[in-house]
């Protein structure tokens, strides 16, 4: 006799799904379902990493050092740090930075946006604002 438990029980394992494939086997499907776009972004990767991030980690790392380019550069800790941020130059120059990104940065993303949105917008008279704005970069060389 059973009981309903053992019955639930025996329902649940008749309706279980294929045991699905390993994370090995799922990585190298997804591999040779994308070689094509694998291929084409490894290239991108490689060259940030040797070109823009490498560079970036260097200059880093350059920052704790005392290197004249002819030398053993020598390592000084936070001290390049102090004495750039005891020089007013350098909070006039952060000053002007910020300055610069609040009056020209942040109003050309404003009209940018802006603009998409007339073009996008479907307005009356909105084919010729759309001409009038694109064409200067489609024919520019």
């Amino acid at each position: 006799m059973s009981t309903p438990t053992d019955l639930h029980l025996s329902r649940r394992i008749d309706r279980s799904a294929p045991a699905r494939p390993s994370w090995f086997v799922r990585v190298r499907q997804e591999l040779k379902r994308n070689r094509f776009a694998y291929s084409v972004i490894i290239p991108l990767v490689i060259h940030f990493a040797l070109f823009e991030f490498g560079p970036f980690l260097f200059s880093f790392v350059l920052t704790f050092m005392d290197w004249k380019l002819v030398g053993t550069p020598e390592f000084v800790g936070l001290e390049n740090w102090r004495t750039s941020f005891a020089d007013p130059l350098v909070w006039k120059s952060l000053w002007n930075t910020t300055l610069f990104a609040l009056y020209y940065v942040v109003p050309t993303i404003v009209l940018g946006f802006l603009h998409a949105l007339l073009i996008s917008l479907g307005l009356h008279g909105s084919r010729i604002y759309r001409t009038v704005v694109l064409t200067p970069f489609v024919t520019s060389g």
